[in-house]
């Protein structure tokens, strides 16, 4: 759905407003929306403002037309993946210490019983004060729901969410968030899906990542000139998150206490002083 920058008027404070025209599915997806919003209260997530149902709309010439739209928490520096596409690998410490705030808004959304289910870097987004937000919940659904409704997104979902049989939602989170950690520290996926018309298949790199986990950590290493460039720490981190076996996947408490995430982190002040460094030292 496209999100425009906004002002409101009655404070001047800068927002973003998300927009959904008026369709049947999309009515479906904006109330869920402001259902979970309104139901979340923590610092790694967007705020919610208002919600508007039915409006005339003239933005982008859609004059008249029906829409609803929600009034969001504006984030400057924009979203996550923009940034590590421009400024490349985050050193592994601010990489763990992003990683954590990460950790700590799933965390929260699993307490409030919701899964994500549509984590990925492009839906973390970066504030005024470089601290990390997640946002996009139209996909999200109650944990206990019966049947999967989101396919997510081609690269980060589970295998078993491709395939639309996933069971534990909160496995199927655990799993995006070893995507994205990989990301952090790589600059780039560990896979990719394919096109194959109807459907999608992963590539040469998840089939070796499955056969093969040391030949894949030598291949991504190769690209960085490094053999050493993951830690072992690290690697043994994202293998478990990334178990094809949604019950081999370790639950958050068990990512807090893996020796990777327990290492050293930044402070708050020291993270917002890092994060500015690597946004705006290292875009091109």
């Amino acid at each position: 759905y496209p999100v425009y920058r906004a002002t409101d008027n009655r404070n001047y404070r800068q927002v973003a407003l998300k927009i959904f025209p008026i369709r049947s599915q999309v009515c479906k997806n904006f109330k869920r929306e402001c259902e979970f919003f309104n139901s979340f209260n923590h610092p790694n997530i967007i705020k919610s403002y208002e919600a508007v149902d039915e409006t005339p709309s003239d933005i982008d010439g859609a004059d008249g037309e029906l829409v609803s739209y929600l009034s969001l928490e504006y984030a400057p520096y924009g979203d996550l993946f923009e940034i590590i596409a421009e400024c490349g690998p985050m050193p592994e410490k601010l990489a763990r210490s992003a990683f954590h705030q990460v950790i700590d808004a799933l965390s929260y959304m699993h307490s409030r019983n919701v899964a994500h289910l549509d984590l990925k870097v492009e839906n973390i987004l970066v504030d005024e004060n470089f601290k990390l937000k997640l946002t996009d919940f139209d996909l999200s659904q109650y944990i206990d729901d019966d049947f999967l409704e989101s396919r997510g997104t081609p690269g980060y979902r589970a295998p078993e969410v491709k395939d639309g049989v996933s069971k534990d939602f909160v496995a199927a989170d655990i799993y995006s968030a070893g995507i994205i950690l990989f990301i952090f520290l790589s600059a780039m996926p560990p896979y990719t899906e394919m096109d194959k018309g109807l459907f999608t298949e992963f590539d040469p790199y998840y089939k070796l990542m499955r056969k093969n986990p040391e030949k894949f950590w030598e291949v991504h290493s190769k690209h960085k000139n490094n053999s050493e460039f993951y830690s072992k720490d690290a690697i043994s981190l994202i293998n478990s998150m990334l178990a094809e076996d949604p019950t081999q996947r370790p639950t958050i408490d068990a990512i807090r206490n893996h020796p990777w995430y327990q290492k050293e982190i930044y402070t708050d002040e020291q993270f917002q002083e890092e994060m500015r460094s690597y946004v705006l030292n290292n875009r091109n």
